[in-house]
């Protein structure tokens, strides 16, 4: 017993006991403080990531939007130089774009300029599903051609 006295962990437990000062109720307290602290920094940790899925998905359907609103202002501006364009609509849902062209009559340069700015459209955006319906008139009018709930981009 002498040998363990003279050890100097068991000096400073003695050392401690005769001050009054209690080392391992100081101990259970700092380790409960502890798991308190790391059940809150957990919980924090949960929230911080539910937020961040949450904007996460917040930007996304922004983005989305934006996309979609920009497509047909980047349709009408280049196609806005194509004389033989009588007229265009546009028809949205979810991320599918679907033009509606008009053309008076037959003319292939008119459709090739179309089909290469549709070309472009869908390299700049591929993971939206963008479709065109290209049609000549003959002398008769967009509206009586067309499905309800076309917007009109291009024409009177």
């Amino acid at each position: 017993m002498r040998q363990e006295l003279e050890k100097p962990e068991a000096r400073r437990q003695l050392a401690c006991l005769s001050a009054g000062f209690d080392l391992c109720g100081r101990l259970v307290v700092e380790r409960e403080r502890y798991a308190r602290l790391e059940e809150e920094f957990e919980v924090t940790r949960r929230d911080s990531d539910r937020y961040r899925e949450y904007f996460s998905v917040l930007l996304e359907a922004v983005g989305s939007k934006l996309v979609l609103s920009i497509i047909p202002e980047i349709f009408k501006y280049n196609t806005s130089e194509i004389s033989q364009l009588k007229a265009a609509y546009c028809f949205q849902k979810r991320n599918m774009t679907s033009f509606w062209i008009f053309l008076e009559e037959e003319n292939w340069k008119a459709e090739d300029e179309i089909y290469e700015i549709y070309g472009e459209l869908l390299s700049m955006f591929p993971e939206y599903d963008i479709r065109i319906q290209l049609l000549r008139l003959w002398g008769r009018k967009p509206e009586d051609l067309l499905p309800p709930g076309g917007r009109r981009i291009i024409g009177e």
